[in-house]
């Protein structure tokens, strides 16, 4: 009932509406076609990352392997292995994930356990992400006594402020969300996009999104 289009009552209303503001098509699709059509690769079950212990992801990541934090958001802004990409395990991480990372980019996995490494190592080669080189729960980097980084996060009433005193704010959300609700002050700098953009931005600024999860990635 909340969703617009659906409720459309004809076939033409749905139309106008569903092609009004379409949604980016995620990253990884165009890479899809030609897998399908060579052919499956037969694994028998799909693989299972390796368990990797601070040393080894140390070692991986020296390798060319990005590391990528699946936990929660929170939970990264927090305390994270430094360096690595907050990738939310959720209902649209492969779809963040074709845009933020290379295809079949070289990964390890840095989960809340296990079962959690499992479950996202299985998403990523149902995409085509195929090349994950370990993961390691966090609690396993913290008992390690290794260092870790933090992300400051911000309340409404703090982004108004820093907006209002003039932060270099960017606006992450996709180009149909900022044509509803523009941010006055805020430089438009579209997620599906991010690999385009982010290698200029310098300092430290004032990252939004809808949600979260595409500002703290």
């Amino acid at each position: 009932p909340r969703n617009i289009v659906l409720a459309s009552p004809d076939f033409e209303t749905f139309r106008v509406l569903h092609l009004a503001n379409p949604a980016p098509v995620p990253g990884y699709y165009r890479h899809m076609a030609p897998l399908n059509r060579r052919g499956p690769r037969l694994y028998g079950t799909p693989p299972v990352p390796q368990r990797q212990d601070p040393d080894g992801l140390a070692a991986v990541r020296r390798a060319g392997s990005l590391v990528v934090d699946v936990r929660d958001r929170f939970a990264f802004a927090r305390a994270h292995v430094p360096g690595s990409l907050s990738l939310e395990e959720g209902g649209n991480m492969l779809a963040f994930a074709g845009w933020a990372i290379p295809f079949n980019a070289a990964m390890v996995l840095v989960t809340e356990d296990a079962a959690q490494a499992d479950r996202v190592a299985t998403d990523f080669f149902r995409i085509g992400y195929e090349d994950i080189r370990g993961a390691m729960p966090f609690e396993a980097w913290e008992r390690a006594s290794r260092p870790v980084a933090s992300l400051d996060t911000v309340t409404a009433t703090q982004a108004a402020r820093l907006l209002a005193e003039g932060a270099r704010t960017l606006d992450v959300r996709f180009q149909k969300d900022v044509a509803l609700l523009p941010v006055p002050g805020a430089e438009h700098r579209p997620f599906d996009l991010v690999q385009e953009w982010a290698p200029s931005v310098d300092g430290d600024p004032l990252i939004f999104c809808g949600g979260g999860s595409r500002a703290t990635t």
